[in-house]
């Protein structure tokens, strides 16, 4: 009974795989192009801010610059 069950459920598993895959893809899409538009917004027009909202790092720059070095300016290490 339970390898008939599993065997139905099968190619559903794949359908629903594929939209969470398909629907993560345009969040991501999503996400990435409402902080682009924050980031020209914030930076493009003056007054600039005084800090970086580092979420726009997170979010669009590491995606344009495949590029994860600011992640290392964030933690020191205390030496005593």
């Amino acid at each position: 009974m339970k390898k008939t069950i599993k065997l139905l459920l099968k190619p559903v598993k794949g359908i629903l795989s594929w939209i969470a895959g398909l629907s993560c893809g345009v969040s991501r899409f999503s996400c990435y192009l409402t902080h682009k538009a924050l980031f020209h917004i914030t930076w493009g027009i003056p007054p600039s801010p005084d800090n970086f909202d580092h979420f726009i790092d997170i979010y669009y720059l590491w995606m344009l610059k495949k590029n994860p070095m600011f992640l290392k300016g964030g933690y020191s290490i205390g030496l005593q």
